[in-house]
């Protein structure tokens, strides 16, 4: 199913971004899409929706992952490369999604100290190879 999620974006304006997710019950699914834009969700959150003539729409946050999500935008060309190989070492179990060559949005497990992932991304950004935003944080 195709959950549509209202929020606002940088500039105050209403955005939407649809996310996939497996329904659990009448108006309960889970997220099984990283948001790329959406801040305070993460990959398996489990959340609330109103069916509206066939269309889902995000009520609430039910139950948290525990995942937390970084969105992260490339200023310096190449530079999501060499970031993406790194957090690859740090996290076996990587999940990103890319919106384009210069944008993309990273999964981290609850399980991973996201200190370490943090020190990282400070590293890149101090560098100002890139901007990040923390969108959700887990249970860290």
């Amino acid at each position: 199913m195709w959950l549509n999620i209202n929020f606002y974006d940088y500039e105050g304006n209403i955005a939407l971004e649809i996310l996939e997710c497996r329904q659990l019950g009448d108006n309960t699914c889970q997220i099984k899409q990283i948001p790329l834009f959406a801040p305070n969700l993460a990959l398996d959150d489990v959340v609330l929706f109103e069916n509206e003539n066939g269309v889902c729409y995000f009520e609430g946050l039910s139950l948290a992952s525990g995942n937390s999500t970084v969105q992260i935008v490339e200023l310096v060309e190449n530079s999501l490369d060499k970031l993406y190989a790194e957090l690859e070492s740090k996290i076996p179990q990587l999940s990103f999604c890319f919106y384009n060559q210069r944008y993309m949005a990273v999964n981290i497990p609850r399980e991973v100290v996201f200190d370490e992932i943090r020190s990282v991304l400070y590293e890149y950004s101090v560098l100002s190879l890139i901007d990040f935003k923390e969108a959700c944080l887990g249970f860290i």
